[in-house]
């Protein structure tokens, strides 16, 4: 039985989010990776929401989880131009979540050089997972209450779309925890709905990570016209 099927015996609801995530949208416009990173993401936060729920989640389940998708997306890439003449990076980091991306392989290299002080490599998808054997992702929040989404979008929504400091104000959290809160409930597009209808360009909510910790990084390179 593979990781779709089985996952479709325990929770239809996560089953048809693995395969939201395998089928998301891609694009490597530009020459900058961290652009294409920026609309190549998915932050799983929605996975570490089950796992807290069902102890069948383990880091050997999120490690095939996670594959399915990287293997649904290396297949797909074949068909975008940077697969004959550039190739591709994939990623896997510890954020709040786990959370994969891929970039075309330009120049620029490694794209996330803003923390790479604070980035440390590994060899298995495996050593980030267990991480979050440690600290659930809810610990992060542990101190907002019972935050809803439709809470949040009306703050937001009332400020005009602003996500600063009045609306994190009003929802009684940081400006920093805002932002996190926005990606890990996976409401990011609909916030930025909110923003262009009230004419304020889409905030970039693909790299909001804690820098104060090392971040793990898995990081695979995929020649052009691999097989």
């Amino acid at each position: 039985m593979d990781i779709v099927e089985y996952t479709r015996t325990r929770s239809k609801e996560l089953a048809n989010y693995l395969e939201e995530c395998a089928c998301s949208p891609l694009t490597f416009e530009g020459n900058d990776p961290l652009s294409h990173s920026s609309s190549n993401h998915v932050h799983l936060w929605y996975l570490e929401y089950y796992s807290e729920r069902n102890n069948w989640i383990n880091v050997e389940y999120k490690l095939s989880f996670i594959s399915y998708i990287l293997k649904t997306w290396k297949n797909r890439i074949k068909g975008f131009f940077p697969y004959q003449s550039q190739g591709y990076r994939i990623y896997v980091y510890g954020d709040l979540a786990p959370t994969i991306s891929v970039v075309a392989n330009t120049e620029i290299g490694f794209p996330y050089k803003h923390i790479l002080a604070h980035v440390v490599f590994v060899d298995d998808i495996s050593d980030i997972l267990k991480k979050y054997e440690v600290r659930k992702w809810s610990q992060h929040f542990s101190d907002i209450g019972n935050m809803s989404h439709d809470k949040l979008l009306k703050a937001i929504s009332s400020n005009n779309g602003s996500i600063g400091k009045p609306t994190a104000s009003k929802l009684g959290v940081k400006v920093a925890e805002l932002r996190h809160l926005i990606i890990n409930m996976g409401l990011s597009s609909r916030v930025n709905d909110i923003r262009k209808k009230h004419q304020r360009r889409p905030a970039d909510f693909s790299h909001v990570i804690d820098s104060d910790h090392q971040i793990l990084f898995y990081e695979s390179i995929l020649p052009p016209k691999f097989s």
